[in-house]
């Protein structure tokens, strides 16, 4: 939309506007403000405040235009179970994670916090061994009822 050119009075900013005067900038405010021109261009052009514009536009009833929302990047859905692709053929000492809420788990007997692709079998594994992963290591934490502690834990903030 091209707006027409801004035919705005400047005001000094000692200027108080009462009257005809004040009538006669509401007048020429609300018609740049219709013309498309906006709220910013009109406080440049007068000189003032922009709460005098936005009272001079007030009172006139004029209704405002919504404030231009910022071009952000469309949320991406985040998938509320991811699952690893299957472990390299040959290995049968790994199997596959489940990653759910920042957390990876082998079933429910384990949950260990981090990300990686494919972990070792844990069922042997102790309390007190460090999790080998294909990208660093983790200290392991067994869940034996995995969906008992979930129903305890839910509701209470983190």
């Amino acid at each position: 939309m091209t707006a027409a050119p801004l035919d705005v009075p400047r005001i000094p900013p000692t200027v108080r506007l009462m009257g005809e005067d004040r009538a006669h900038v509401r007048d020429k405010v609300v018609a740049a403000y219709l013309a498309g021109h906006t709220v910013a261009a009109i406080i440049r052009a007068t000189g003032r405040s922009m709460h005098l514009v936005y009272k001079l536009l007030a009172e006139a009833d004029v209704p405002l235009r919504e404030p231009r929302q910022p071009h952000l990047a469309a949320p991406r859905a985040k998938p509320s179970t991811l699952r690893f692709p299957e472990p390299p053929p040959g290995r049968t000492d790994w199997v596959p994670l489940t990653v759910d809420c920042d957390s990876i788990r082998v079933g429910d007997l384990v949950l260990v916090d981090g990300q990686t692709h494919t972990v070792r079998d844990l069922r042997k594994a102790s309390l007190d061994k460090l999790l080998r992963f294909d990208r660093g290591s983790y200290r392991l934490a067994f869940r034996e009822e995995l969906p008992a502690r979930r129903r305890a834990t839910e509701g209470r903030p983190r």
